[in-house]
């Protein structure tokens, strides 16, 4: 326990400290709180503490008409850190009433070092003889206000601003769209499965989809592509394949089947296979 003597000094000293170090301790909680929601831990060097790594983002995706007509899901991203509030705080004022009874004055250490002790606020002082301990002796007023964003915190939420991204999560580039369909004959054909800024995706999952039983088959790599797969894009972003008819009998000239080709990023085009 403190003992309730003590320097003039220290008495004063030691609340405005404490308001430092409450402002320092804010900040710094600032910063983790902006290091956790804003960026991904980059990579720490000798063992030091992590540095700040990639931007964090929020996306969703939404499906909408695009200029040819067609269904087009498009994806938007926007830095995790410009959706949340930041506790910006610091101490505006502190309102300290204090009760101070002097009660040394030490000449051998230092001349202008006076020995005091803090007495209650309220109360006459014959009617504390008897108590063992000191009542609320310090008053303190404080409001914690929100502080203004830093010059170089405005620049990057600003940043953040400009760097909000509404594109097309990608398409595929067929070779052909529609392939007409003979009985015992095959057709090589191919599509490249392109990101949204038109650049090749590989080693892309690409899942197919067609009716089952129906006469048509669907090779890729040499290997047998049925409904429900997936085969990966090459370095070309390319899945090469062939497709085969075998013939149905319920199937006339004119007959249309359809292959459904889909990413995990849920990229979707439809193949017309049209029977001869």
């Amino acid at each position: 326990m403190l003992s309730q003597i003590t320097t003039l000094k220290n008495i004063f000293s030691l609340p405005i400290q404490a308001i430092i170090d409450a402002d320092f301790m804010a900040a710094r909680k600032s910063l983790e709180y902006i290091r956790e929601f804003g960026f991904e831990p980059g990579p720490g060097k000798n063992g030091e503490e992590a540095c700040f790594g990639k931007l964090k983002e929020t996306s969703f995706s939404y499906t909408t008409t695009g200029e040819s007509g067609e269904t087009e899901r498009r994806v938007v991203k926007i830095p995790t850190l410009s959706l949340v509030p930041l506790p910006l705080l610091h101490v505006d004022y502190a309102d300290f009433d204090f009760s101070v009874k002097v009660i040394d004055s030490n000449q051998q250490q230092d001349k202008n070092t006076l020995n005091a002790t803090l007495t209650p606020v309220s109360g006459d002082s014959q009617n504390n003889k008897n108590t063992p301990h000191l009542d609320a002796n310090i008053n303190v007023k404080m409001k914690v206000v929100q502080s203004d964003i830093p010059a170089g915190l405005s620049n990057l939420l600003a940043l953040m601003g400009s760097n909000t991204q509404n594109s097309a999560i990608g398409k595929f580039s067929h070779q052909d769209h529609l392939i007409k369909l003979k009985k015992d004959k095959y057709v090589e054909t191919e599509f490249t499965l392109l990101d949204f800024k038109g650049q090749p995706v590989k080693n892309a999952l690409v899942k197919v989809e067609f009716e089952e039983n129906c006469g048509v088959l669907i090779a890729c790599n040499r290997k047998r592509w049925c409904s429900g797969n997936a085969m990966l894009t090459n370095d070309e972003g390319k899945i090469r394949y062939i497709v085969a008819y075998s013939g149905n009998e319920n199937d006339k000239p004119g007959t249309v089947r359809t292959l459904k080709f889909s990413t995990e990023d849920e990229v979707t085009v439809i193949q017309k296979l049209y029977v001869e």
